[in-house]
């Protein structure tokens, strides 16, 4: 049996809002967080950007900040699934990060260390291990219900994690993450364990399209 939302994730519903508020031939903005802003370990805190939501972009790809770009990065991986649920049940497991070490096996010991909680918001910063690493990210794009990316730094690696979740026809939504890897650490393991990464993304997606069809993450505390 799928998942019961009986009303939508706080962050989609503010979004569904602003989105009503707009109406009537005013330009919408959406905000995010620009690489030159990013925080990094003991930086500043990221500033925002907007932009009207109608200029010109790609809205079923990813949108890279210039460092980050596939084509200036030893390593790329790409992702995506078709999940039966809705965008606002996958959105609201994939937020709500100090809860993916119980479902997605590659995450550990994850805690929001800057930022509301529990869930993740346009820059939080959170430490967690993955493939063995420690890492320290910022969240540098959110857009709820759509949008989500994040830097990862650690040793010998400088990561941007970002997902886009689009709806389908049939009540479900597609969700499509891809990753870029720059460092020594990121060359290494890409030339050792090419596939890794690209197995270890889609386990996370099929584990999080598991979680979202069963039921909402637990109130927070």
């Amino acid at each position: 049996m799928g998942a019961t939302y009986g009303s939508l994730h706080p962050q989609c519903e503010e979004r569904v809002c602003a989105a009503a508020a707009d109406q009537g031939g005013r330009d919408r903005y959406t905000g995010r967080v620009t690489e030159a802003g990013m925080r990094e370990p003991g930086g500043a805190v990221p500033r925002g950007e907007v932009r009207p939501a109608g200029s010109p972009t790609d809205e079923t790809a990813i949108r890279w900040p210039e460092e980050h770009h596939p084509s200036r990065t030893a390593v790329h991986v790409r992702n995506e699934l078709s999940m039966p649920a809705p965008p606002e049940a996958v959105w609201a497991w994939l937020v709500r990060a100090e809860l993916w070490p119980r479902w997605y096996r590659k995450s550990h010991r994850v805690r929001i260390v800057s930022g509301p909680r529990p869930d993740l918001a346009l820059g939080s910063r959170f430490h967690w291990w993955t493939f063995g690493v420690a890492i320290d990210s910022t969240v540098a794009e959110l857009v709820p219900c759509e949008r989500l990316a994040w830097t990862a730094r650690g040793i010998g690696v400088r990561a941007y994690h970002a997902w886009l979740l689009r709806p389908t026809g049939q009540g479900g939504c597609h969700v499509l993450t891809e990753e870029t890897q720059d460092g020594w650490a990121a060359r290494l393991g890409s030339l050792l364990m090419p596939n890794r990464m690209h197995r270890g993304h889609q386990i996370w997606l099929e584990a999080l399209a598991q979680k979202a069809a069963t039921r909402p993450p637990p109130p927070a505390r």
